[in-house]
């Protein structure tokens, strides 16, 4: 529950934020119908001026043409972080209560509230009888059985068929979020992502280079879950 409460408040702020930055093009005269080289000259000023408005740099006539109803928009996001960052604390310290504490201690880059996030998704994890349902559960094996490849040969997947086999946006969203970080972090984990990058480059050199981060990245995550989900279960094999 604190999981969804606090997804309620990102999502909330994300959408003041856009508030805010159509409030900046607005004031700038940015409109679709310009021609590409205006449309970039205005979305350049608009940014800009969302970075002056963020700021609380409001001296020039644009900045206060704007601060009327976006001092208000960015009071209600300061209180929405206030609140989501206190929804944080408590996630935090309810997960360092978990059986599975020590193991968040000795994995470099990953932390209580990523554990608190991903049991917040996935709920017991001594529920799902092996790792590989725990991926799909997080969005890493979403298939069906079936390769990303052979569902492209056969069409793609429906809306109908994402949901059918309960893929959830979210879920996939909070994994991403936990590997980028881990990513970023020097160890274990930072290193397997490494390796398996080599290995996607010599598999398939032809690839674009998003390619091989993203499936590194799919590796990385999925090996976490998997030795989240046997630690969790107490089995050391």
């Amino acid at each position: 529950e604190l999981h969804r409460q606090r997804d309620d408040l990102l999502r909330a702020e994300g959408n003041l934020t856009r508030q805010l930055k159509a409030i900046c093009r607005r004031a700038v005269g940015f409109s679709t119908f310009d021609e590409a080289k205006e449309r970039t000259a205005k979305m350049k000023e608009a940014t800009a001026l969302y970075s002056r408005v963020e700021k609380g740099e409001i001296e020039d006539a644009l900045s206060l043409s704007v601060m009327t109803s976006a001092i208000h928009l960015r009071a209600s996001r300061d209180s929405l972080e206030a609140s989501r960052k206190a929804l944080e604390k408590d996630m935090i310290k309810a997960a360092k209560t978990m059986h599975v504490a020590p193991f968040v201690e000795e994995t470099r880059g990953f932390g209580f509230l990523g554990l608190a996030q991903i049991i917040g998704e996935a709920g017991d994890l001594a529920n799902y009888a092996n790792p590989a349902k725990l991926w799909r559960r997080m969005g890493l094996a979403p298939f069906g059985g079936k390769s990303p490849s052979m569902w492209r040969r056969e069409g793609g997947l429906t809306a109908g068929d994402w949901e059918n086999i309960g893929y959830s946006p979210r879920r996939r969203s909070v994994m991403f979020v936990l590997g980028d970080s881990m990513i970023k972090t020097s160890g274990p984990y930072r290193e397997l992502y490494l390796s398996r990058k080599a290995q996607e480059i010599a598999k398939a050199p032809d690839l674009p280079a998003m390619a091989h981060h993203r499936r590194a990245q799919r590796y990385m995550e999925k090996r976490l879950l998997r030795e989240l989900w046997k630690s969790w279960r107490g089995d050391e094999t």
